[in-house]
């Protein structure tokens, strides 16, 4: 939703620019044509050329003012542009060899450059070429209708500082137009992740809040069995199970967003938090009717938050009892080529390769654990530490394996982003 937003705010840049064009052009073919009128009613009598020419350069003013409004404009719009600049130059440069004028062509020609810069909006290159385009009509000018008033090289020099003030002001344009597109991206990404959490929260708990909300009205009714209210209980453990594991997840994907996950690093033992993680899940494991076993090694001290590892450990199990209704679960510890390895795997069905491509992806809003929010937490805490995971399965056609590689040097990175 975001992606459309952003490009239809881009998209509309475009049509500021014309509207901006508009408003000024015909401001500026006010003026024009009321010179040319004053112009042509001074030297009428003297060329019928002369009075060709500022009725043509009238037309098209007005011509191009019509063609403004018209959807062929708002596809080719810099090109009209050109073109039109052009052919006014091109009349302006005619006018002045029948009147035998230097200083209105030299004029004209000067602020060409520097009036595009000011007011189209279309970038540092179409201002080179209209900078490049005015250069040449001036040097054609003083070849095709040569003046004598025309062939100075402080001309030369004015109409290069002009071109140079033009393209200067198109690229501080172009830049601020830049800075103007990132912020807007930010304020969109800022916006989308606002509605994200918005979602998930409204999804992920407000759903389960009902659900123990009816629960605990269903134990209130006295006519339910000791086994249908030991049921109950145990829905109700696991509902509350998942929507504390959803909360810690968005506060950190909030914080991810951010920009930054703190971390209160300590030196610690690996396997404490991981066996804290492991007890935590091992009632919920109960409930769903999985058998939890671990094997862990001993493992090396490093410098780490604790909350962090536990964290780890606990999405990754979570997963797994999310994914099962039945089977085992194995949660490993243990060291590999100086780094600690992580690793929950089951003995389930197998998951299709592009659904193991995408586990550890940012998830849009879902539901609990099983939305993935809590497995893309893990891989942003694990590479944040210089680490990578991976899911692969966990034999030739069953199972899936989750496992987690922290580097774990004598002195290890903390697990912060």
């Amino acid at each position: 939703m975001h992606d459309s937003a952003a490009s239809g705010a881009f998209a509309s840049e475009d049509e500021a620019a014309i509207q901006l064009l508009r408003t000024s052009g015909s401001i500026a073919i006010f003026f024009l044509i009321a010179y040319m009128v004053y112009d042509l009613g001074g030297d009428l009598s003297s060329s019928s050329m002369l009075a060709f020419y500022h009725w043509l350069s009238i037309s098209m003013a007005l011509l191009f003012f019509g063609v403004t409004w018209t959807s062929v404009f708002r596809r080719h719009w810099r090109f009209c542009v050109l073109i039109f600049s052009i052919g006014l130059l091109a009349m302006f440069i005619l006018i002045s060899g029948q009147s035998r004028e230097a200083d209105s062509r030299y004029v004209a020609i000067l602020l060409f450059p520097i009036a595009t810069a000011s007011f189209v909006d279309w970038g540092w290159r179409w201002q080179g070429l209209m900078s490049a385009v005015c250069i040449a009509l001036y040097a054609l000018a003083r070849t095709v209708v040569p003046l004598a008033a025309d062939d100075s090289f402080y001309r030369w020099l004015g109409l290069f500082a002009a071109v140079m003030l033009a393209q200067a002001t198109a690229v501080f344009m172009q830049s601020y137009r830049e800075r103007i597109r990132v912020q807007l991206r930010q304020l969109i990404d800022a916006a989308a992740l606002r509605e994200s959490q918005v979602a998930t929260m409204a999804h992920d708990i407000r759903s389960p809040l009902a659900a123990i909300a009816g629960f605990v009205e269903l134990l209130q009714d006295g006519q339910l069995s000791a086994e249908e209210r030991e049921a109950l209980l145990s829905r109700i453990g696991s509902t509350a199970w998942n929507m504390d594991l959803t909360v810690a997840n968005v506060l950190d994907l909030y914080q991810i967003e951010e920009g930054h996950l703190p971390a209160a690093r300590a030196r610690i033992d690996p396997n404490r938090p991981i066996a804290d993680a492991l007890e935590h899940c091992e009632a919920q494991a109960a409930r769903k009717g999985l058998r939890l076993t671990a094997e862990c090694a001993p493992l090396p001290e490093i410098e780490a938050d604790p909350r962090h590892l536990e964290r780890v450990a606990r999405n990754l199990l979570a997963y797994e009892i999310g994914r099962l209704s039945e089977g085992e679960i194995c949660l490993r510890t243990f060291t590999r080529n100086g780094s600690i390895l992580i690793e929950v795997s089951d003995n389930g069905p197998p998951l299709p390769a592009e659904q193991m491509a995408t586990l550890f992806l940012r998830p849009g809003p879902g539901s609990g654990p099983r939305s993935g929010i809590g497995l893309y937490v893990t891989r942003v805490i694990v590479e944040s530490a210089g680490g990578r995971v991976e899911a692969r399965p966990f034999a030739a056609d069953r199972g899936l394996a989750l496992s987690v590689r922290i580097p774990a040097p004598e002195q290890g990175p903390a697990l912060e982003r």
